[in-house]
């Protein structure tokens, strides 16, 4: 399996493009500035704020699809206790973009705080490869055991992800839906933002369900199916 495709969330690969992306400021400068840094290669590290749900992994997908998936490395520290620090070494030396998310998850892995360490130098020695990494918080936060590790991350560019309103999700999920063939109502996806979560992740997880009961049943998504398939009481 190549490196980057490892833990890409379902969905991910179908519409996790720089314009499928809504920006919360109805503008597009969030997208722009991340292709802005990808293209001009003038400063090695990005790093990309906001809470879970905000749009942090599709921005890092569509800057790997931006790359056209080429030399390109991407792992998530979600899954930080299932990993091994060693995978982090030479990457500075084969991939052009090398994406990292979560790295609040390094909190109380001091060999992982480490290996990031050593990584930052040397994609900062290399002006062939960038760095960028997400997280839910700073890093001032995050509070990291390795001192030098996180005055290094206060170095890159930031850009802060505004969390999304209600009125966002739910052009997200019609967005998503459309790209699957489905027709979401407007009403219909205020009622899954009100019965369901407003995590925007776990709604899309929920939509794909929709989407195959709707496939299998040849229903239109309406508030009673949507009810139904979601078992929703």
């Amino acid at each position: 399996m190549h490196p980057q495709q490892l833990l890409m969330p379902l969905g991910y690969e179908k519409t996790a493009y720089f314009k499928y992306f809504i920006d919360p400021s109805g503008h597009e400068h969030l997208a722009k500035q991340l292709k802005d840094w990808l293209e001009a290669q003038s400063e090695r590290f990005l790093l990309l704020l906001g809470a879970s749900g905000c749009g942090k992994s599709h921005l890092c997908y569509s800057a790997i699809h931006a790359l056209e998936h080429k030399a390109c490395f991407y792992l998530d520290l979600a899954q930080i206790n299932t990993l091994d620090p060693q995978m982090l070494e030479g990457l500075s030396s084969t991939y052009r973009l090398i994406v990292i998310e979560n790295i609040q998850a390094l909190k109380n892995h001091r060999p992982w705080q480490e290996a990031l360490f050593h990584l930052y130098n040397q994609v900062h020695a290399n002006p062939a490869c960038q760095c960028l990494f997400s997280s839910q918080e700073t890093i001032a936060q995050t509070d990291l055991e390795l001192e030098d590790l996180s005055s290094r991350l206060l170095w890159p560019l930031q850009i802060q992800i505004p969390n999304p309103d209600d009125d966002l999700i739910v052009a997200i999920l019609q967005q998503r839906a459309q790209l699957l063939g489905l027709n979401l109502e407007a009403e219909v996806a205020d009622y899954m933002l009100r019965r369901c979560t407003r995590n925007i992740s776990a709604l899309l997880e929920q939509l794909e369900s929709l989407h195959l009961a709707s496939l299998s049943q040849k229903k239109r998504l309406s508030i009673p199916f949507v009810k139904k398939v979601l078992a929703l009481v």
